[in-house]
């Protein structure tokens, strides 16, 4: 059952069993992750709606009342490494899970946690799944109360200006599981506006009907698709995914990879895409960007 299949992918889950002692951390922090370990675990035996957005909600509220601080900034929390959601700059923590429901679709619920240099003080903001209008999906400037909800497995930090470590702008990768017959992955930026305030959304996708604030890909629920971050390339590889058969075009539950690749490539502060790649030319050790092979001429 899908449910069950896609409770491993909670993005942030405390394990009861993690050794405390190298962390030392308040003794009501240790309380709270105890019991939004114990909440969790209802959680994911949870058979009803109901009870399972009452258990995401209230761990939810026991994370919203942890202080935002170095020691809480940088705790685990847990031992899954792709969970460690901080940007590269140390300025950016995100924390976000799922809660799924009977008939396949997902609440998501997350937290932001914000290092401001200049106050040297965190700050800590409450996302809120609030936006499901996928009409207005790739248009929209939205923030933590219309949070285009998804569970975020990569964040990318933008610097200002070459030479510069200072980001305010980051990109997420993202998995959303629409329902009992198609998932997404997502691509979005998160931008901080204030020292407490987020901004989600910026025009920063090539597309070949132009540049959008974020992007959407769907696919069939049985199939898989890699979308991944090469931080030496400085780029996204994604599988490329079209229908089984060109009668389905845009019933995304006939859609999966096609064995060809995409690819955006951060430049000049953009992605830029690249359509049906070359991926024998790829190199995640490679450190030069993607360039296109030039065709011979003929003579």
């Amino acid at each position: 059952m899908k449910i069950n299949r896609l409770l491993f992918l909670i993005v942030w889950v405390i394990s009861p069993f993690f050794t405390l002692a190298s962390h030392p951390v308040d003794a009501v922090i240790v309380r709270l992750e105890r019991n939004i370990a114990l909440l969790h675990d209802s959680l994911a035996q949870s058979k009803y709606d109901e009870q399972t957005l009452r258990y995401a909600q209230q761990m939810m509220d026991s994370l919203a009342i942890i202080p935002a601080n170095a020691e809480t900034f940088n705790y685990p929390f847990n031992l899954w490494k792709f969970c460690r959601l901080i940007s590269a700059d140390g300025r950016l923590r995100i924390i976000n899970w799922n809660a799924p429901l009977q008939n396949g679709e997902h609440v998501y619920f997350g937290i932001v946690w914000i290092w401001n240099e200049e106050e040297k003080t965190y700050y800590s903001v409450v996302l809120k799944d609030n936006m499901r209008d996928l009409d207005k999906f790739e248009t929209r400037y939205l923030d933590a109360e219309t949070w285009p909800a998804a569970l975020y497995y990569e964040i990318i930090a933008h610097p200002k200006g070459r030479g510069s470590k200072r980001c305010d702008t980051y990109t997420l990768l993202g998995w959303d599981g629409r329902d009992n017959l198609t998932n997404a992955k997502v691509l979005d930026v998160i931008k901080i506006t204030a020292k407490d305030k987020i901004r989600f959304g910026e025009g920063l996708f090539e597309t070949g009907t132009g540049m959008k604030k974020r992007l959407m890909f769907q696919y069939a629920d049985e199939v898989s698709a890699s979308f991944k971050y090469y931080p030496k390339k400085k780029c996204i590889v994604m599988d490329h995914l079209s229908p089984k058969s060109s009668m389905m075009e845009g019933i995304f539950a006939d859609y999966g990879p096609d064995g060809t690749y995409d690819l955006y490539q951060w430049e000049k502060g953009k992605w830029k895409l690249y359509s049906n790649i070359d991926i024998s030319l790829f190199s995640s050790s490679d450190t030069k960007m993607y360039k296109p092979p030039v065709r011979q001429r003929n003579f």
